[in-house]
């Protein structure tokens, strides 16, 4: 009984530390993208002077952009759900009493996980429409 404590004692941070890694791996994937694409949308606002010209082109980048950026989010949330599932099935076969705390704790971690991976990508899909439309501005109103 207390090996099994102590086992949850020592799984604890590990798995928050593996959640926050996810998390911050995730947050620079979707950064470096944007900053690409920012790159991408100045790029374009500078070749193309004509409002008509550019709005198709930064349309275009911008559903590109926006659909990378789900995909990168699907993915990682499917990374850590698997790997959430193949934790609670390893717990449930080695310590089985703490199977109902350790999965919990687990659905919590997850859960709080995807909201913060989520508000990223909101965040982020804002900060390229604001910019998107800035350089539009930029050639319409010089």
């Amino acid at each position: 009984m207390t090996d099994s404590i102590t086992i949850i004692d020592r799984l604890h941070p590990k798995i928050s530390e593996t959640f926050r890694s996810v998390e911050e791996i995730f947050q620079n994937q979707v950064n470096d993208i944007k900053s690409q694409y920012k790159t991408q949308f100045a790029l374009k606002a500078e070749e193309l002077d004509n409002y008509f010209e550019l709005k198709p082109e930064l349309v275009k980048l911008h559903k590109e952009v926006i659909s990378i950026i789900n995909g990168r989010y699907k993915k990682a949330e499917n990374i850590i759900e698997t790997s959430t599932e193949e934790l609670k099935q390893l717990i449930h076969e080695y310590i089985p009493e703490y199977h109902d705390l350790v999965d919990t704790y687990l659905d919590e971690e997850l859960k709080n996980c995807k909201e913060v991976m989520s508000k990223l990508v909101r965040e982020i899909k804002e900060e390229i429409n604001d910019f998107a439309y800035a350089c539009i501005e930029k050639v319409v109103f010089g």
